[in-house]
């Protein structure tokens, strides 16, 4: 139904055990010494549990689980569920930046396959290093993948296995290996790319993937950008990685970040404490607002405070989180802990088909941060997450959905997002399935599905 994986970073020290007691010092101020005991421990043993769970080992020593390439697993991952999506579907591949790597893992020379809104990519970083490249997958030549087979960079173009035709960053066809006469109509699309934040993304528009229509460069060339973490970038006050997972998720793209808007649904699915045998004794409370930008029409804001309640008391120093939504692919998590410092994490969705999410979060914390404690976060992060994604995999879409007076943050969000379906050739979500299908079963592009 839904695939899980982790790539994380661990080695605690003496030190981490030191700092996770301070970050409690706040809320014992009003507990008894039986009550301070008693919240010590079992804070202490969910933080050893859930850092044990969900997939996730702990070496202790210096040793860590170094990143293994994400756009592998994603290629290889194929999830499909079925179930009643809904009706009146909107568009599933809205204009965003999306994920293709992390920067970490395109090195000078690599060459990564991924498919993303239904379509092949390789992306690759020059031998020489500088900007990514993104191009569509498939020879013009002889249509060989480029990235299959024996696929290299030469000159920083990328060389096709097949027959060794070489296509620059921009898609150019180059050479050829016999040095014949570049036949015209050779060259390869190319995507816009930006790194940023840590992460190598690619420009898609919804209008891109209709190919009923011929539109010109502009319009479909970015129309906004992602925001700018200095932290996340490097330099003398960047924060450390500490690992990322990632979830195939079987939704449509905008289900996914209107869980933001939905506010409701945190103290419905997620108050229960996420380590269940803690659970009598250990719950969470939650306070959270969600808006739009006023000043950047692709920006959204939500605000986020956790309380840990235990044995019915509301400890004081809640964590806070500033949340901010871009576009419908891209989520920063901003987290504030007592006592301890800055986290950033990083959701970004990818779809890779109209109804499948390749969903990464990628964990940032300052740099007196434990380990630790920025393993907990993220293991707690993902528990959350996981809670949710039953519910996705199992829901339709509801293009009207009813709603209660305190439930008009996700009509605004709904309207918000309609922003990043702007052009009138958007591919609409049937046309999207009928490609998606002549894919997955092998059928020609020219075939004709009808229903």
């Amino acid at each position: 139904m839904f695939q899980t994986r982790y790539s994380q970073k661990f080695g605690i020290r003496f030190v981490d055990l030191f700092y996770v007691s301070l970050m409690f010092a706040p809320a014992v101020k009003s507990l008894s010494s039986e009550q301070y005991i008693i919240g010590a421990i079992l804070l202490l043993l969910s933080l050893f549990v859930l850092a044990c769970s969900s997939g996730t080992a702990i070496w202790l020593s210096k040793a860590h689980l170094d990143i293994h390439t994400t756009a592998e697993s994603a290629r290889k991952t194929n999830v499909r569920h079925r179930r009643n999506v809904g009706k009146h579907m909107p568009c599933p591949y809205p204009d965003a930046w999306y994920t293709v790597a992390l920067s970490a893992e395109l090195k000078p020379g690599n060459i990564i396959d991924i498919n993303v809104c239904g379509r092949a990519l390789v992306v690759f970083r020059p031998k020489s290093g500088g900007k990514p490249s993104a191009l569509d997958a498939y020879c013009s030549h002889l249509g060989a993948h480029l990235a299959h087979g024996g696929g290299s960079l030469v000159d920083d173009c990328i060389r096709c296995p097949f027959h060794g035709w070489c296509y620059d960053g921009n898609g150019k066809l180059v050479k050829t290996e016999t040095g014949d006469a570049i036949p015209p109509g050779s060259d390869l699309k190319s995507w816009p790319v930006m790194e940023r934040n840590g992460l190598v993304t690619v420009w898609m528009s919804a209008a891109g993937h209709n190919e009923k229509v011929v539109l010109s460069a502009e319009e479909t060339m970015p129309w906004f950008e992602p925001p700018v973490f200095p932290e996340l970038d490097g330099g003398d006050k960047a924060f450390d990685y500490h690992g990322f997972s990632e979830h195939s998720v079987p939704a449509l793209i905008f289900e996914l970040p209107e869980n933001g808007a939905d506010v409701g649904h945190l103290t419905a699915l997620h108050n229960a404490f996420i380590v269940a045998s803690l659970r009598p004794l250990l719950s969470h409370k939650w306070a959270a607002s969600w808006q739009a930008d006023e000043k950047e029409a692709h920006i959204a804001r939500l605000k986020i405070k956790e309380f840990m309640v235990l044995l019915g008391l509301t400890l004081p120093g809640p964590v806070e989180v500033e949340i901010t939504q871009c576009g419908p692919s891209q989520v920063y998590l901003d987290f504030a802990v007592p006592g301890i410092g800055r986290l950033i994490i990083i959701e970004t969705v990818t779809p890779i088909a109209p109804t499948q999410m390749r969903v990464l979060h990628t964990c940032y914390a300052s740099r007196h941060v434990p380990r630790l404690v920025a393993k907990t976060v993220l293991a707690a992060v993902n528990r959350a997450y996981e809670q949710d994604l039953p519910v996705w995999a199992h829901k339709r879409y509801e293009p009207a959905p009813r709603l209660t007076s305190s439930e008009s943050a996700i009509k605004v969000y709904r309207n918000w997002v309609k922003q990043f379906i702007r052009s009138p050739y958007a591919i609409s979500f049937e046309e999207a399935q009928k490609k998606q299908l002549k894919i997955d079963l092998g059928l020609p592009d020219d075939c004709s599905l009808n229903w």
